[in-house]
């Protein structure tokens, strides 16, 4: 028996909550009602602090990452900006190079008229009867004779430097 009593004043129990009390007097029931409104109460309170803590801290790492994702979106919107601005700037000077352009084509224009008037005037001057009677009056240029004409032949060029005296 003697196992048995130190066995009993051995054991303990392990909880991490202690035992509920019941009150020992007696509440008016009205009181009671109160009591529980009360302590229902302080249960909602409670809760709705540990969601308010809770929600602080969720909007304080929000926000933490609003703080990069406010520079990163900055700075994009920069970049953007600038290439706004780059665009812009490019555009104008394509601009002014087609203008520049156009006028060169204008004035490429007029110099092949000029050119053209002037290849119709010395063509229009160059007149080979006079030329010829020019040649043969004043020079005393004569036609060649038989033995003086020499024929070769040209490749398939159009163009040939003549070196020497042709036999």
């Amino acid at each position: 028996m003697a196992g048995k009593n130190r066995e009993m004043y051995n054991s303990y129990t392990y909880t991490s909550t202690a035992p509920q009390m019941e009150p020992t007097r007696e509440i008016p029931e009205r009181k009671q009602r109160d009591y529980e409104r009360e302590l229902e109460a302080d249960r909602e309170r409670a809760r709705v602090r540990r969601n308010n803590n809770r929600i602080r801290r969720e909007q304080a790492r929000a926000l933490s990452y609003g703080r990069f994702s406010v520079f990163i979106m900055t700075v994009c919107a920069c970049a953007l900006f600038a290439a706004c601005g780059l665009y812009v700037f490019l555009q104008s000077e394509v601009t002014t190079h087609l203008s520049t352009i156009a006028s060169l084509e204008s004035q490429i224009v007029d110099l092949r008229s000029d050119n053209d008037d002037t290849l119709q005037r010395i063509e229009s001057s160059a007149n080979l009867t006079e030329i010829k009677e020019i040649a043969v009056n004043q020079l005393g240029m004569s036609y060649p004779d038989g033995l003086q004409v020499v024929y070769y032949s040209v490749d398939e060029t159009d163009a040939m430097t003549q070196y020497a005296e042709v036999p």
